[in-house]
């Protein structure tokens, strides 16, 4: 009996001291509570900002080995993001453009870039360069 008496008075002592639970309030409440009303009330619409990073690194794929900076850069490939008009040049061959896969214009890949120290323009290693049609519209 007094087992049974001193489970229930420890059971409704912590049930009576226990916290509120804030982890399912949802954070965006205020947004409900406080939408704009015709009269001019408060202006509650979130500003949404969307941003992409289209710096150099960007244009990057994983790196094959990640040993240092030097290693990781010349690992992986490089994404150039203009698209080349096909000339009929005696280069586009060797990078693989032909009648078959691209008929107006073509994007490049150069495989394994590193950069090279210094100079101007930026310079920099590679081991091939291969090219893909680009998009129709692009």
């Amino acid at each position: 009996m007094r087992r049974t008496l001193r489970l229930a008075v420890g059971v409704s002592a912590v049930a009576f001291t226990a916290a509120s639970a804030y982890a399912q309030v949802d954070p965006l409440n205020f947004l409900k509570t406080s939408q704009p009303t015709q009269a001019g009330g408060v202006d509650a619409k979130p500003n949404v900002i969307f941003v992409v990073d289209t710096s150099n690194r960007m244009q990057r794929d994983a790196a094959t080995d990640l040993t240092n900076a030097t290693t990781a850069s010349s690992t992986s490939n490089y994404y150039d993001p203009f698209v080349y008009p096909k000339t009929g040049a005696l280069y586009e061959g060797t990078i693989g453009v032909s009648g078959a896969n691209t008929t107006a214009a073509y994007r490049r890949k150069y495989l394994n870039m590193a950069f090279a120290n210094g100079g101007e323009p930026p310079r920099g290693t590679l081991v091939h360069i291969e090219c893909s049609a680009a998009a129709a519209g692009m």
